[in-house]
């Protein structure tokens, strides 16, 4: 909802509690028993309701009307529609006397009235002809064309025109009030002949001025033009000075506040964090809303970007930047391009060996964004800033408890879509979702309301527009927050049914991104947060129904396997197990036998996965040795599992050297176990000399060129890590595409 930033016509409408003021002044006015004319100067800067308070006034007239008061006319003059000097004094004069004649004044003498605005259109007449206010005695020579009678009488001056209004306004004590608002916006030149209009062209009997402006701007305009006192001019023409009530903050407050809920409706708890916008508003926002135009131009703005992207934005968020994009347009301009320092991204740990190095860019980039800011603002801007972006409260923080504060964790924080999250940046400076982001509400729909068919659908929809990093994210932020509603054991167990079955499909989406978080590690993630949403007896019982679902792969069992199992210490390579315990050894072991039939069954039958992982051998090997053997050596008789153990023996991640890139190491001691590795070579080599090698995935093409390449090199498992058993992605890749040409070739020349 967009706000008028037009003033009020009525006290009814004041919010800002100046209406007693207004009906004060105007009883003052009305009171006024002398014939002399008077002016009135009310005071006050640019947007603090002056034109609001001179409509009050007028209205509060009106009802205060009385016998003695029935011979008077009200006109306001807007000096800042003229185009220069010359037509501002012309059009103050014939306005003046048509609103004279427009007026009902039935009972006053029809000839005295004609006789006053007959004069006053002479008199607009003779500044219309004039060059400049300094020659205006001299024109004289249009009388003899319109009142030459009276001009005569009058001996041709403009003194006479003048003395023949006021001594009309006198005999019928025809009262005139006139307002004329925003003198402090014409040029220099233009204040002064307001000034000189009221002061001695038009100061007739009964006549009341009632001018508003900004005093400083109008006292600086008078000390250039005049070279006098600006002050002291002013004190000699304005007999009653008034600054203008100051608005009181809370009723600026009560105004925003109650305009910026009826945009926001009826928000989610979990979508408001009240601590935090609690101390944005205290120790940022309110110091920027100084007057009621402030908060408007502030709501209006925000109105508009809240409605744009109103579900995909945390809306305290919003409001926090609207705030500076108002009235702090230069450091609003700047932030977009730093999106790594406030988000925190690329920086590595702000506490440990890379301290020095975050917290130098950091303030680097801090110094650039407030660079021409006025000091007294920066608190405030810094303030501001640090609620959106608590990535700045760590590193501006020494000892000293900066606010504002979130009492939202980062998981709740991506289901709000903070700015903080650098996924959600971008969005709001560009009004727009990010080409690879999910629409809120479709998340929400999938975790709150969508049947598992559904949920399986859209997991592998979303997976193939590269976006299931981003669903990872969301549930397991959605069902870890203690704030979201209406997300039962229901909604858990499809979810955990749901990612289970389609798990052994998905990518990695962030695959390129050196500071992703390990794909693996958000499958664990979301499973661990949907188990905490069931009871210990329900979630073994559902857990029992996955692992002998045979829709869900070998690999994701073993996966969710070797999680409870290093809980218990078991099967963990560094001795160290987890903390926490999701279920006694017991229900684990019943969980293994499960497993273990599976894998067997699956291995001897030949009915095997494509991504079958080192996990599945892994675990047999701990759980049954010798069963195990037999299975895989059965397995790998065949070039499909041959290329399943290779799969599994090749470890895939990300290291950063000035880029992102990815590396490939061969644990030969895996595959050794089973088949000698040259032997394994040659198998491998052959294969991918047929045609059956395009066939395969794009991971598994990879692993085999990445075993091949290292059993060339004749490396071995000791060594430096990077400079021994790295294979960079451009080698393989180069790789793969001369097997892959290679074979085309050949198809072509059958």
């Amino acid at each position: 909802m967009l706000n008028s930033d037009l003033p009020i016509q009525k006290i009814a409408d004041d919010e800002l509690s100046r209406g007693a003021f207004a009906k004060d002044l105007a009883n003052a006015i009305i009171s006024r028993n002398t014939s002399d004319g008077f002016v009135i100067g009310m005071y006050g800067e640019w947007g603090s309701g002056k034109t609001s308070v001179i409509n009050m006034i007028i209205e509060q007239l009106e009802l205060l009307k009385t016998d003695k008061w029935q011979n008077y006319v009200i006109m306001r003059f807007n000096p800042w529609l003229c185009a220069d000097q010359k037509q501002l004094v012309y059009q103050f004069f014939k306005q003046l006397s048509s609103t004279i004649k427009n007026k009902n004044l039935e009972h006053l003498e029809s000839y005295r009235l004609e006789n006053i605005c007959g004069y006053m259109d002479d008199y607009a007449e003779i500044f219309e002809l004039a060059g400049e206010l300094s020659r205006i005695g001299a024109i004289i020579k249009f009388f003899g064309q319109k009142r030459a009678k009276k001009a005569k009488e009058n001996n041709n001056n403009i003194q006479g025109i003048k003395d023949e209004i006021a001594k009309n306004l006198l005999e019928c004590e025809l009262r005139l009030i006139v307002t004329i608002d925003d003198i402090d916006r014409l040029s220099n030149e233009e204040i002064i002949s307001v000034f000189q209009l009221v002061k001695s062209l038009a100061d007739f009997p009964f006549t009341t001025y009632l001018l508003a402006f900004d005093r400083e701007i109008v006292a600086r305009a008078l000390e250039d033009v005049q070279k006098c006192d600006g002050a002291k001019y002013l004190e000699k023409i304005v007999q009653a000075p008034f600054e203008l009530p100051a608005a009181n903050f809370d009723d600026i407050s009560r105004v925003f506040t109650s305009k910026m809920d009826s945009i926001l409706g009826d928000i989610p708890e979990s979508k408001w964090d009240k601590h935090y916008w609690s101390d944005l508003f205290h120790y940022g926002l309110k110091h920027y809303l100084v007057t009621i135009r402030h908060a408007v131009r502030y709501v209006n703005t925000f109105s508009l970007k809240y409605t744009m992207l109103k579900n995909e934005v945390d809306a305290i968020d919003l409001i926090g930047l609207t705030c500076l994009q108002v009235f702090e347009p230069e450091i609003y301009s700047k932030l977009r391009f730093h999106k790594e320092m406030l988000c925190g991204s690329g920086l590595g740990y702000v506490y440990g060996s890379q301290d020095e190095y975050a917290r130098g860019k950091i303030e680097t980039a801090w110094n650039d964004i407030i660079s021409n800011t006025p000091e007294h603002r920066v608190e405030w801007v810094k303030s501001i800033l640090c609620g959106l972006f608590p990535n700045l409260e760590r590193i501006f923080n020494s000892g000293v408890y900066l606010r504002p504060q979130r009492s939202a964790t980062w998981k709740e924080m991506r289901l709000t879509n903070s700015i903080a999250r650098p996924e959600s940046f971008s969005r709001y400076f560009s009004l727009n979702l990010e080409s690879d982001a999910i629409p809120t509400s479709y998340l929400e729909w999938l975790v709150s309301s969508a049947n598992e068919n559904e949920f399986i659908e859209a997991i592998r929809e979303l997976n193939s527009d590269m976006k299931s990093t981003k669903l990872l994210d969301y549930i397991h932020a959605a069902f870890a927050s203690e704030r979201v509603e209406s997300i039962d054991n229901e909604r858990a167990n499809i979810a955990l049914n749901s990612i289970c079955k389609v798990w052994h499909e998905l990518n990695d989406n962030e695959g390129s991104s050196f500071l992703s978080t390990p794909f693996e590690w958000r499958f664990l993630s979301c499973i661990e947060s949907l188990l905490n949403k069931l009871d210990d007896t329900e979630k073994h019982t559902i857990l029992i129904g996955i692992f002998n679902d045979t829709n869900v792969s070998l690999s994701t069992i073993a996966t969710l396997l070797r999680r409870l199992e290093a809980e218990h210490n078991r099967f963990v390579n560094d001795g160290k197990g987890i903390d926490s315990q999701t279920f006694s050894l017991e229900k684990v072991l019943e969980l293994e036998n499960v497993f273990k039939e599976r894998a067997i069954t699956e291995m001897n039958s030949g009915d095997l996965i494509s991504n079958f992982g080192w996990g599945v051998p892994f675990l047999m090997e701990n759980i049954d040795v010798d069963r195990s053997k037999e299975a895989i050596e059965k397995m790998i008789a065949t070039d499909y599992g041959l290329i399943n153990l290779i799969n599994s023996s090749v470890g895939t991640g990300k290291i950063s050297n000035g880029e992102v890139l990815r590396f490939h190491k061969v644990y030969l001691e895996n595959t050794s176990k089973y088949i000698d590795a040259n032997v394994a070579y040659e198998r491998i080599k052959a294969f991918a000399d047929t045609s059956a090698f395009i066939n395969l995935d794009l991971e598994s093409k990879q692993d085999i060129v990445a075993f091949l390449i290292y059993i060339e090199r004749d490396e071995v498992v000791e060594g430096d890590f990077e400079d021994r058993d790295q294979i960079l992605t451009n080698e393989i890749d180069s790789r793969i595409k001369a097997i892959v040409a290679a074979l085309h070739e050949s198809v072509v020349s059958i």
